[in-house]
């Protein structure tokens, strides 16, 4: 199962904000967050060495406790990016 930051950031917080975070964040990030709150290790989710925020996880070996603590994390960091792209949106003179 792949989870693709830029999609779900798409859903949360619309379009501007979810292309602001592909460009913004490290690809990796994703993965070392989710590594580090939850204790479950991701595989980057790339093509053709193509590095995307996202990350692979596999269906078979996680338990629903480990599914939603990833959702959690997620989640978690998608406001912590939040922030900054506010502040940046603000920053930013009104047509």
């Amino acid at each position: 199962m792949s989870l693709d930051l830029k999609a779900i950031s798409c859903q949360v917080y619309g379009d501007e904000f979810a292309n602001w975070a592909n460009a913004s964040l490290n690809p990796t990030d994703l993965l070392f967050h989710i590594a580090e709150e939850t204790g479950i290790v991701m595989l980057p989710d790339t093509g053709f060495g193509i590095q995307k925020p996202a990350g692979r996880i596999s269906l078979a070996n996680l338990n629903k406790y480990e599914y939603a603590a990833i959702g959690k994390a997620l989640r978690q960091m998608m406001e912590h990016c939040h922030d900054p792209f506010s502040a940046h949106d603000n920053d930013q003179p009104s047509a």
